[in-house]
């Protein structure tokens, strides 16, 4: 079976049940999964596929009005940032055995700094590392993130700045200390710009390697078994304890 088929990066879902939503929006979720997942693509993966499941396991309780997509990405941003030590070690390790290849009409020298960038991403804390993902890449406001993490907008602004400030090479702005903080901020507000650009490229054309739709309800039926077996269970333990306290009360 194919892969997935997805809408755009930015596109409303128009479908009308949960399956439709998987398979238009799986490949644009992925790509926000690998961002948050620091470019490991199994991470990756497995981050969008367990969202999803999860939300829709929850689809009978929580309504929403057709579009489940920012329900989804909630349950995906605090997944990655759970999971961030198992991730982020996986990260650092594909990274460092990633080579960097120059697309036709793309100067090496931009393509090595937006893999630096990659690079430096990836290291965040995954707070600072989710946040700069959702403003940069998913394009969303500062009050978007705050509402989505479940914190205040100056909490979104601070692990902005620190994240920026982090992808800036310190050694970079070591070098600069002579020149005064002014050129140092310079080299954030170089990276700020440059950010979304790097992680646009990044997962341009990037897609599971398998049909998420299919892993998911595989997983959803492998819950909805352990559901049933789980009830089947309680009802076994209940009727056996009734039984036994019966014969107690009949002695």
């Amino acid at each position: 079976m194919g892969l997935d088929q997805d809408d755009g990066p930015h596109q409303p879902f128009a479908g009308d049940s949960f399956e439709d939503f998987v398979r238009s929006r799986s490949t644009h979720l992925f790509q926000l999964a690998l961002l948050l997942a620091g470019q490991n693509q199994a991470g990756a993966e497995d981050l969008a596929q367990v969202a999803l499941e999860r939300a829709w396991r929850r689809q009978a309780f929580r309504p929403w009005d057709r579009n489940p997509e920012p329900y989804v990405r909630r349950i995906l941003t605090n997944l990655s940032i759970d999971r961030w030590r198992q991730l982020r070690r996986r990260a650092q390790q594909q990274l460092e055995d990633a080579g960097v290849t120059s697309a036709a009409g793309d100067p090496a020298g931009a393509v090595a700094t937006r893999d630096l960038l990659l690079r430096m991403l990836a290291k965040l804390p995954p707070r600072q590392r989710a946040v700069l993902v959702l403003r940069y890449w998913e394009e969303q406001s500062e009050a978007e993130i705050a509402d989505l993490l479940g914190c205040s907008i100056g909490t979104v602004k601070s692990h902005a700045s620190r994240g920026l400030h982090g992808c800036a090479s310190w050694r970079e702005c070591t070098k600069m200390r002579g020149q005064g903080v002014r050129r140092c901020r310079g080299i954030v507000n170089e990276i700020e710009s440059a950010l979304g650009e790097a992680m646009r490229r990044a997962v341009e054309g990037t897609r599971p390697r398998h049909s998420v739709l299919e892993v998911v309800r595989r997983r959803h039926r492998r819950w909805k078994f352990r559901m049933a077996a789980g009830s089947a269970a309680a009802v076994a333990v209940a009727v056996t304890t009734a039984l036994t306290f019966g014969n107690v009360w009949r002695h």
